[in-house]
């Protein structure tokens, strides 16, 4: 599950604007109106048949942008270019995503740690569903690479302070551990389950459903799977959750 930047506002950065004289000269008279047009289209509601278009229009956007006059809002954009790669359902899915994995990186080479923790995080998330996808490259190394990425995002996100975030990082490593195939199989089992439910204490039916299915269908499958414990127990939670979530589907509470 991805997580977006809300990067651009739809106006130009005061940075750019108190360079206009260099902007000028670079791109022409006409610079400040086109990224503003640029800007207030990627500021709209986007949905997946979208993203050919985002995509454009962040690379056009990129195109009027040095990166030394507002490094922020280049990240910003690249991590956007990024995003819109990876949810892109034209083209050649490999290459984009090989595309999002660089923009991802070219932001985090603005955005540290240390000086921008709540972006630097959602970057790090983004990435890991970036290598998890990837079709180029060994699956396993992509998966250990993706799991990396999502505790180094828990690094900054906690349940307390930014909970939603938190357990969208927390489903996501669960779904790493779920799909690792290094390691024993029955701990990544064990792995996956814990963080799934960790997912659960802030994704409930009343404050986020749509998360709530998802995660309660994803620790449904896990316990199918699960080698340790009881198996008759394991296969009866494995089917309460897939119940609830059907009950869910079909009225407004799973209960």
């Amino acid at each position: 599950m991805a997580g977006g930047m809300g990067a651009c506002s739809g106006e130009v950065p005061d940075a750019l604007c108190s360079e206009g004289g260099k902007m000028t000269d670079q791109f022409g008279a006409g610079w400040k109106d086109r990224l503003l047009g640029v800007l207030q289209k990627l500021h709209s509601p986007a949905n997946p048949a979208d993203m050919s278009q985002r995509v454009s229009l962040c690379r056009e956007a990129l195109s009027l942008l040095p990166s030394d006059v507002d490094p922020g809002f280049w990240a910003a954009l690249h991590a956007e270019l990024g995003n819109s790669l990876m949810q892109d359902p034209s083209g050649d899915r490999a290459e984009h995503l090989e595309q999002a994995i660089r923009c991802h990186k070219a932001a985090l080479r603005v955005w540290h740690r240390e000086i921008a923790p709540h972006e630097w995080a959602m970057v790090q998330n983004n990435l890991g569903i970036a290598y998890r996808g990837r079709i180029v490259g060994e699956q396993a190394t992509n998966t250990e690479t993706a799991i990396s990425c999502y505790q180094d995002a828990l690094r900054v996100w906690t349940q307390d302070a930014t909970p939603r975030e938190w357990a969208m990082a927390q489903h996501n490593l669960g779904t790493g551990y779920w799909e690792r195939s290094l390691g024993a199989r029955a701990g990544n089992i064990e792995k996956a389950i814990s963080y799934y439910r960790n997912a659960l204490r802030v994704w409930t039916w009343e404050t986020f459903p749509e998360e709530w299915v998802m995660a309660k269908n994803s620790l449904g499958n896990a316990y199918w799977d699960r080698r340790q414990g009881d198996f008759v127990e394991n296969v009866e939670e494995a089917v309460r959750c897939r119940e609830a979530v059907l009950r869910a589907w079909g009225q407004d509470t799973p209960a």
